[in-house]
């Protein structure tokens, strides 16, 4: 993955964290398209395991969230 990729993936899944996840039922699509091109990209990139109606985070897919939000948190600090 080129760091171009990872930026747009990395806001790809910040989106669908936001807007799709439920929690203990993974990502729920809810048969909108843009859900489901989503949900497959995602997949495409080993990031989310692909199941009927959505799917579920990878331990990579989890990395880059977490990977996300510590640079995140850091630059947050970093201003205080």
């Amino acid at each position: 993955m080129t760091p171009e990729e990872r930026t747009i993936l990395k806001a790809l899944a910040h989106m669908c964290l936001q807007y799709m996840d439920e929690g203990p039922e993974g990502l729920v699509h809810k048969s909108m398209g843009a859900g489901e091109n989503a949900v497959e990209v995602l997949a495409s990139y080993g990031l989310v395991k692909p199941e009927l109606g959505g799917g579920f985070w990878t331990d990579e897919g989890l990395g880059l969230l977490n990977d996300e939000w510590a640079s995140d948190r850091a630059s947050f600090l970093q201003r205080m």
